[in-house]
């Protein structure tokens, strides 16, 4: 089997644009744990929009710096670690992924948060690097890790910094399909 230069080139592209996708994801745990906001800036769009499933999000990337810097000045640390990874080249400038973490985060000097998440993201390669143009954040739950073993199955998972459903898994049809609501049973 010979493979033409070209498309040597093209896959290659590819797995070079996978890897610096899985380094931005990289970079943007390790500057928002080092609350390195400047840093943090420089791997998104101008228009970029942050914000969760709930709707909750700023558009800019002034007000994506300005809403994270608050959320990161409640905490004493955070230590946030991605997990999978799927990356989908859209176009020669656009991909998008889907990415799993969890996050530990320190309260008032006594309390620690934990959080399973899911990024939702779109990228756009701008000026030759990759950068964040969309982030909508979901959770499975995100509550002090005392409340964790006694709270798990609780609608309500999302404990921090606010009380609300979880996100996931319960709004994926997928989910839905194989757990349905159980009804009442009719009166005769």
């Amino acid at each position: 089997m010979t493979v033409s230069d070209s498309a040597l080139a093209e896959r290659i592209r590819r797995l070079e644009d996978r890897v610096e996708l899985a380094d931005l994801v990289a970079g943007y745990c390790h500057h928002l744990d080092d609350c390195n906001l400047d840093a943090l800036g420089e791997l998104f769009t101008e228009d970029i929009t942050f914000g969760s499933s709930s709707g909750k999000g700023v558009t800019g990337r002034d007000k994506a710096l300005k809403f994270i810097g608050e959320r990161a000045a409640m905490e004493d640390w955070s230590f946030h670690y991605p997990h999978a990874q799927v990356f989908e080249i859209t176009g020669e400038d656009e991909a998008r992924g889907v990415i799993t973490m969890h996050a530990e985060m320190g309260l008032d000097g006594n309390h620690m948060v934990v959080a399973a998440m899911r990024y939702n993201d779109a990228y756009q390669r701008v000026d030759g690097r990759w950068r964040f143009r969309r982030r909508t954040l979901q959770y499975w739950y995100c509550m002090e890790s005392s409340d964790l073993v006694s709270t798990y199955d609780n609608a309500n998972r999302k404990q921090w910094p606010y009380t609300a459903a979880a996100d996931l898994p319960e709004s994926l049809e997928t989910w839905q399909a194989l757990h349905p609501v159980k009804q009442p049973a009719a009166e005769a």
